[in-house]
């Protein structure tokens, strides 16, 4: 579906990207991880054609995106900003959300289910005539995830979405994600935090200073923690004491509730 070869672009040693080759299937839920000047955000951006590549090729089922705008993708791939104020222009959250498919030219009526809908998976809904610029940080991200929902994309990008999110909230997004996978949608997430890699991610793309230096299962990730941890990475305590506990039986996980689990399990037998 989604297509990298040999990808670079350089404004700064900080933000930078050294021939970037990865590719996204349908129903496949990554995340993209790395320390802070990794290059995770400018990877999205470029995604997106926000920001111009240097060298190589986006493909998208196939189709090079050369001379694409942001715009031209928005039919297809959904962003959201680590920083939503970025995308707010209009009085109103709801216009906000209603604006993407306004765009596109959908009928009233089915703009009006769309928002809706919206609304009530982000857990917004009764604040659809608030300012968007007079909500809290989270309901801002809140927001910003509610305008890509409604446009039902076949690809979501997604930087650091739960930042300002408890952890209810942190998890019923990742879940609800998880189904759009299900439906055959994919998934790519810019996040800090390994307790959502360990738990919803399929596959993880670590990033360090500008280099793909990894790409495989959360589970592969993990075997090697010196690795991760020089990478910048923070893992689990869960992980690490479940490693040193391997040559009891006991199953590398990144969950404590699972780890106490199976330190249950074994000590029955």
């Amino acid at each position: 579906m989604l297509k990298l070869d040999q990808v670079s672009f350089a404004y700064s040693p900080e933000f930078s990207l050294h021939e970037i080759n990865f590719s996204v299937d349908h129903g496949e839920f990554v995340a993209i991880v790395g320390k802070n000047g990794s290059g995770k955000t400018t990877l999205t951006r470029v995604i997106m054609a926000l920001t111009p590549i240097e060298s190589g090729h986006v493909f998208w089922h196939g189709r090079d995106l050369a001379g694409s705008e942001p715009a031209d993708l928005a039919r297809f791939m959904g962003y959201v900003f680590q920083n939503p104020d970025l995308i707010f222009f209009h009085s109103t959250a709801e216009e906000e959300v209603a604006y993407g498919l306004r765009q596109l030219k959908v009928e009233p009526k089915k703009i009006q289910q769309h928002v809706t809908q919206a609304f009530a998976a982000v857990e917004l809904t009764g604040q659809e005539k608030k300012n968007p610029r007079l909500m809290t940080k989270g309901e801002k991200q809140r927001l910003a995830i509610a305008c890509t929902l409604a446009m039902e994309p076949e690809l979501y990008l997604l930087d650091e979405p739960t930042c300002g999110q408890d952890m209810p909230f942190r998890d019923k997004l990742m879940t609800m994600l998880t189904g759009l996978c299900h439906q055959g949608k994919s998934i790519l997430v810019v996040t800090h935090d390994m307790e959502i890699v360990e738990k919803f991610a399929s596959r993880v793309l670590v990033l360090n200073q500008g280099n793909l230096v990894f790409d495989g299962s959360p589970t592969q990730l993990f075997k090697d923690i010196k690795q991760a941890l020089s990478w910048g990475l923070k893992v689990s305590d869960a992980n690490v004491l479940s490693q040193n506990l391997a040559n009891v039986g006991i199953s590398p996980t990144g969950s404590l509730t699972q780890l106490a689990e199976q330190i249950r399990l074994r000590r029955g037998q």
